[in-house]
């Protein structure tokens, strides 16, 4: 029997359904509080793509690549070289869209394959599916991954730390917590960023005082974890 290949759009913080096709579903189910509609395309693939509130998009493709065998471990070397190929065929993909740029690639112990793609305006279901496509083609045509694997590409989701400058840049404005080498964590509006590190605006508050606006100068080097806040006001 062929397999079914759906696509489920839904918003993953306020849980409201959001229908990105013209087709209506042919059955929908309730994931715990989510309300999830189901669209049938072709085999082996899921799209998911979640609007959250403060947050431009959050999109995802999932593929089941490869043989029908149990998924097996990837370790050591092979692992490295896997994220080095896939490296270079998402740098390829989108070659010609310089607003894109791959954020990480990682290949997880349980077989599955995460790609993270970001834009400096964001980046759309299309765009993931596309690189996912691409990707997975050659990695098949080339028998890179001999063994069952599930694929993903996705922009990274929320509560996923930024990584590379580009990801800041196109955060300013928001809230971040931001976590130093000496254990400290900091939070605040970030206002601007440069090859060395970030600025940002964080209320101090002295006994007896008014808490009061300060702008902060922070080295990249002293930070080990930058989060953005989200919030819900």
């Amino acid at each position: 029997m062929a397999d079914s290949y759906h696509r489920r759009t839904f918003c993953e913080l306020c849980s409201e359904n959001r229908c990105l096709s013209p087709n209506k579903a042919r059955s929908s189910s309730e994931a715990g509080a989510k309300k999830v509609d189901l669209y049938h395309f072709r085999s082996d693939c899921v799209i998911a793509f979640l609007i959250c509130k403060n947050i431009s998009y959050i999109c995802t493709v999932i593929e089941v690549r490869g043989g029908r065998s149990p998924l097996f471990s990837i370790i050591g070397e092979l692992v490295m070289q896997i994220e080095k190929r896939v490296t270079e065929l998402v740098e390829e993909k989108i070659s010609d869209r310089p607003e894109l740029f791959l954020v990480e690639v990682k290949m997880l112990p349980n077989n599955k394959l995460i790609i993270h793609v970001d834009g400096d305006e964001g980046i759309t279901i299309q765009d993931c599916a596309a690189i996912s496509r691409h990707v997975g083609f050659h990695l098949e045509e080339e028998n890179t991954i001999d063994k069952a694997y599930n694929l993903e590409v996705s922009s990274p989701g929320v509560g996923e730390p930024l990584r590379l400058k580009r990801q800041y840049d196109k955060n300013i404005g928001r809230e971040l917590s931001v976590k130093l080498t000496g254990g400290d964590v900091k939070e605040g509006k970030l206002l601007s960023v440069d090859d060395n590190g970030i600025t940002i605006e964080a209320k101090v508050k002295e006994k007896g005082k008014k808490a009061i606006l300060v702008e902060t100068g922070i080295d990249f080097s002293s930070i080990t974890e930058t989060k953005v806040l989200i919030s819900f006001k």
